[in-house]
C-alpha cells in the first residue's frame, strides 16, 4: 500500500508525502520489485527511485516471483495500480453492494490494461466478532469505540459463515477477520469452526 497512519510515520522519522507522491513511490517500489524477481540484472530509472543493473540473488523460485499483496481501494489510482501489478487485492470491510460496485470499477481497470481479472485475488479485511451468543457479541461490542463500532458485527460461528459466503459469492477470495478485543483460546477455536464451515460449502465464488 502507500500508506495511511501519518502520526505513526512521524513517530518513526518516516517521511509521509501527500497521497499523489505516496501513489508513485508505491508503483515505482513494485516495478523494481517485479523486475527484480525476474531479471538477472534490474535497472530502473523513475522520478523517486532508481537501480542499475541490481543483482537479487538467488531469485525467487516461484515463477514470477512472490505474489504481489495491493492494499487499498482508492478507485482512480491504487485500482489501477492492483490492476496493472497486483496478484491479490486486499480491501477493507464496507457495505456489500458497494464492494460489489467498486469490483467493478477494478475490472475497468483491467480492461484497459489488457489484464484478465480472474487473475487477481480479491481478499477482504472483515470486522468479525466471533462470538458464543448474542448476549456475549453485545458485551464485546462495547468495549469498541463508539465511532469503530458501526464497522463490526458479532456473530456465531454459523452465524459467519453465512454472512462471509455473501461476499465469496459477490468474488471475494480470502478474508482476514479482525478483532479488536483481546484473543482468547475460545474465540480462537471459534474462528476454527468458522473456518471449518466456510471450508465445508461449495466454492461459488464469481
Amino acid at each position: 500500500g502507500a500508506a495511511w497512519n501519518e502520526s505513526e510515520s512521524r513517530g518513526y522519522g518516516i517521511d509521509f508525502p501527500p497521497i499523489a507522491e505516496r501513489m508513485e513511490r508505491l508503483e515505482e517500489a513494485v516495478t523494481i520489485a517485479k523486475l527484480m524477481f525476474t531479471e538477472e540484472r534490474a535497472s530502473f530509472q523513475g522520478k523517486h527511485y532508481s537501480v542499475e543493473n541490481a543483482l537479487n540473488s538467488p531469485r525467487p523460485i516461484q515463477p514470477g516471483g512472490p505474489k504481489i499483496l495491493i492494499g487499498g481501494g482508492g478507485e482512480k489510482k491504487t485500482l489501477r495500480i492492483l490492476a496493472k501489478h497486483g496478484d491479490i487485492g486486499h480491501w477493507f470491510g464496507g457495505d456489500l453492494e458497494d464492494l460489489k460496485r467498486k469490483k467493478r470499477v477494478f475490472e475497468e481497470h483491467c480492461a484497459t490494461v489488457g489484464r484478465d481479472p480472474s487473475q487477481v485475488v480479491l481478499t477482504l479485511g472483515a470486522g468479525v466478532l466471533i462470538v458464543e451468543s448474542e448476549r456475549e457479541g453485545k458485551a464485546l461490542l462495547e468495549h469498541i469505540p463508539e465511532q469503530r463500532r458501526a464497522s463490526f458485527r458479532a456473530v456465531t460461528p454459523e452465524q459467519g459463515a453465512d454472512f462471509l459466503q455473501a461476499y465469496v459469492d459477490a468474488g471475494f477470495g480470502g478474508f482476514t477477520l479482525n478483532n479488536p478485543t483481546l484473543p482468547t483460546p475460545e474465540a480462537i477455536a471459534r474462528a476454527g469452526e468458522l473456518i471449518k464451515l466456510m471450508n465445508s460449502k461449495p466454492a461459488r465464488v464469481g
